[in-house]
């Protein structure tokens, strides 16, 4: 007769192991030696499966709980929120109160972050005012996820009334309200409670660095946060490390990245992927290759490696490199992933290998947004404008809602093909019919549109109906529209305007001096 301490042994070991198909053996072994029905093995059942990755054999074993404990709701919402189901959380956390339990507060902890992945502000603040009930509003590690929770959902403005609040604070609630900050790109107010909790004596975290580098907007930002963590004990932290790495490629420092990724003793899996990633973004393809084949030696690449790589590829239009990626990425088993799908198509669409590029996307069995915008990219670029056209068409019919992206693609092939009024209707109907706000990169667009098409009244009209009357790019596109068409009279209006965003730069100068040549009236200047 096995004992109950025997099926708690092997169910530790489950854990460990996280083997499902053992986890359901040891299930059968217990309804065998008649050990079922006991609630205290129910609960390390539900925490095997739960580390198993198991949501639906977890639940299996809470319904078979006669008279559920406390720390068994504890357990399945635990299990909820950890693996992802925010949904199933809450509503059992309103069935455990209708059973007449009082939530504890490790069931309230697993709801916050629930409702906060969520981003549901009304169920946040149902929560907070139960808790509040319970007694629990001045608990620090409570308050600490009221704050991260609040964050998440948007309303900063009562993450920081919590905070204000706590009669104690700790490192991680500072934390919380610096990254509610930063989630909220209110980057000012991030780095100015950073800076007030270093006056109030509190050490930072390493979540508390790699939380205000993404708020760095900057090489310099970026460098005084760095000053500070070569100067604490977390200089050689490899989670620092790759923040700062990731910041530094975000602002283009590259160089600055290169040199902290050389300095770590021993670069994991995320650190090689934001190097790689920061050449890639950038458009450094042979130095994100260089970086991926010396990867190969020391570490196993996952999806957003080969990502990586194959969107360097693409950069500098070696195909023959991608297909060699992307049957490594096969041999890694991940072929059909979704995300290296997608970079696949942007790969060949890059290259110029449109036919390849519809091969894989027709192949796929399921497609998203950006699975569609990838391949109507590729289309516009080298100008197949009905084909964008018939492609956008049938995205709308297969339910994919467009997004930014999607629209700059479509009003790129219209200005490269001279297409007025299809410009103008797609940009009208981004926002009438998808609710899509415009940004700079569309307005621009359109500018480009009309000027090709020697509209350029139409196109300065548009401009200075704008709400900051253009951007630099915006007034140079005019400005090299007016030298296509020989228009003096707009272009000098777009230089001067031109120069009061940018007057040292050169970029304005070399166009007015262009269209003077073009016109035979540079000895008037």
């Amino acid at each position: 007769m096995i004992s109950q301490e025997t099926i708690q042994c092997l169910v530790k070991e489950c854990e460990k192991t996280k083997d499902l198909k053992d986890g359901r053996k040891i299930v059968n072994l217990m309804a065998s030696h008649g050990l079922d029905s006991i609630t205290d093995l129910h609960d390390y059942l539900i925490r095997m499966f739960t580390s198993c990755g198991s949501l639906k054999d977890a639940n299996l074993m809470f319904r078979k709980v006669e008279k559920p404990t406390l720390y068994t709701w504890n357990s399945i919402m635990s299990a909820h929120a950890s693996l992802g189901d925010g949904k199933g959380t809450i509503a059992l956390f309103y069935e455990l109160q209708e059973e007449g339990f009082k939530p504890s507060k490790f069931i309230f902890l697993s709801v916050l972050k629930s409702i906060g992945k969520l981003k549901s502000l009304p169920e946040g603040r149902d929560a907070h005012s139960r808790l509040i009930r319970r007694g629990f509003e001045n608990d620090i590690v409570i308050g600490s996820s009221l704050i991260d929770m609040y964050g998440k959902c948007g309303s900063i403005s009562e993450a920081h009334r919590v905070f204000e609040t706590l009669p104690n604070k700790n490192v991680v609630s500072w934390n919380a309200m610096i990254a509610g900050y930063v989630q909220q790109k209110q980057k000012a107010n991030a780095f100015g409670l950073f800076m007030k909790l270093q006056r109030e004596g509190i050490q930072p975290t390493k979540f508390t660095l790699s939380c205000i580098l993404k708020a760095c907007d900057n090489i310099e930002q970026c460098v005084k946060i760095h000053d500070q963590v070569l100067v604490s004990a977390l200089g050689s932290d490899i989670v620092v490390g790759t923040a700062l790495i990731d910041t530094y490629a975000k602002c283009g420092g590259l160089d600055h990245a290169h040199k902290v990724f050389d300095r770590l003793v021993e670069p994991d899996l995320a650190s090689w992927n934001a190097i790689i990633s920061g050449y890639a973004q950038h458009g450094h393809g042979l130095p994100a290759l260089k970086m991926f084949e010396k990867m190969l030696d020391k570490v196993k690449p996952d999806k957003m490696t080969f990502s990586s790589a194959l969107k360097a590829i693409g950069s500098i239009g070696a195909i023959k490199n991608g297909r060699l990626i992307y049957h490594q990425a096969i041999v890694n088993c991940l072929e059909g992933d979704l995300i290296l799908s997608n970079t696949l198509i942007d790969m060949y669409a890059k290259c110029g290998s449109l036919r390849k590029a519809h091969e894989v996307f027709e192949r796929l069995p399921i497609r998203n947004v950006v699975t569609w915008n990838a391949i109507i990219a590729g289309y516009a670029q080298i100008g197949m404008v009905n084909t964008v056209f018939l492609t956008f068409d049938k995205m709308i019919g297969e339910n994919i809602i467009p997004n930014q992206v999607t629209f700059l693609s479509v009003l790129t092939a219209c200005s490269h093909a001279g297409l007025v009024a299809r410009g103008q209707m797609f940009f009208e109907i981004m926002s009438q019919n998808f609710g899509i706000s415009s940004s700079l990169a569309h307005q621009t667009c359109m500018i480009d549109l009309l000027g090709r098409a020697g509209q350029l009244d139409k196109a300065m009209e548009t401009i200075e109906k704008m709400r900051f009357h253009g951007d630099l790019v915006m007034w140079l596109t005019l400005l090299g529209a007016c030298k296509k068409w020989s228009n003096l009279q707009i272009g000098e209006e777009a230089f001067g305007n031109a120069l009061q965003l940018d007057a040292i730069g050169s970029a304005a100068y070399v166009c007015m001096y262009n269209m003077y040549s073009h016109i035979d009236v540079l000895e008037d200047v």
